[in-house]
């Protein structure tokens, strides 16, 4: 899933809650997996390196991440 444009931090797009310009976001094509270290945790690092919004940086560290594999899919509310 896309880390910059997917719907994934209160039903908004990381481009909508920092007020980014398209032309401005480091590494468009970034997945969320690239934030993601191998214990299903957050990489909190390189988040902070990457947003600098540390209210955000708490949004997504409180979505919790599972061990196991599984495939996306779209929920609709």
């Amino acid at each position: 899933m896309s880390f910059w444009y997917a719907n994934w931090i209160e039903n908004n797009n990381l481009i909508t809650l920092l007020n980014l310009a398209n032309q401005n976001v480091m590494n468009p094509n970034a997945k969320q997996s690239d934030f993601i270290e191998q214990d299903a945790k957050w990489n909190i690092p390189k988040l902070v390196q990457t947003l600098n919004d540390h209210q955000v940086i708490r949004k997504i560290q409180g979505i919790a991440l599972t061990f196991h594999s599984t495939n996306d899919s779209l929920l609709r509310a």
